[in-house]
């Protein structure tokens, strides 16, 4: 008999003082009968981004350019701003906070480097905005311009929400003035969620939001 053990690592939970209850729950991403056991749990503390200890005694600001070293994790959440944001070890969003993050140019560089906001097997539920802030006058980063959100050297993003329909088909023409659309197949939107619906041509003038 032959034992095959995989090792995972989820999004940070955060969490304040006091007794807590954790779940440890098995999802099937696969059809059939799949029995799994849990040899090894660890809860491993990790650095919070909003403890200014984490900084030397000063959060961050949006004139601050920032570096998470290389075997550094940083759980981002709640308002942060930077001036530039370099990632070599790891920074993820705890999955039951939100995150508004701004900064110009926030770069992922390296073997082993992340920036995670949700898993695809561990989704991120809460709310996330990420505002980039660079403008055309600011200094380029060789090819990847003035403003973005990048990876380099074998590092890597990931963003995972809930699973929701990310497009679909209209199901049936829709009229100048109509306040209502037919879509080809179910979608699970929600009220408040902003959609687009594209020109049947190629002018991207005709796109309606």
């Amino acid at each position: 008999n032959s034992v095959n053990y995989d090792a995972y690592t989820t999004l940070p939970v955060y969490m304040t003082a006091g007794n807590k209850n954790l779940e440890v729950r098995g999802i099937n991403l696969v059809p059939g009968d799949h029995t799994g056991f849990v040899d090894d749990l660890r809860l491993e503390r990790i650095h919070d981004w909003q403890d200014p200890q984490v900084w030397g005694g000063t959060l961050p600001n949006a004139n601050d350019d920032v570096m998470i070293p290389p075997g550094v994790t940083v759980a981002m959440h709640g308002n942060i701003s930077a001036n530039t944001i370099m990632v070599h070890g790891q920074v993820a969003t705890p999955q039951n906070r939100d995150l508004n993050l701004s900064a110009k140019k926030i770069m992922a560089m390296g073997t082993n480097a992340r920036f995670d906001i949700g898993q695809e097997r561990c989704r991120y539920t809460g709310n996330a905005t990420i505002t980039l802030t660079g403008s055309s006058s600011d200094p380029s980063m060789g090819m990847m311009g003035t403003k973005f959100l990048g990876a380099m050297n074998n590092a890597a993003i990931d963003l995972h929400g809930e699973d929701r329909t990310s497009w679909s088909q209209l199901g049936a023409n829709v009229n100048a003035g109509s306040n209502q659309i037919t879509l080809k197949e179910p979608a699970n939107w929600r009220v408040g969620d902003e959609i687009v619906i594209v020109s049947s041509r190629k002018s991207w003038n005709e796109a309606e939001k």
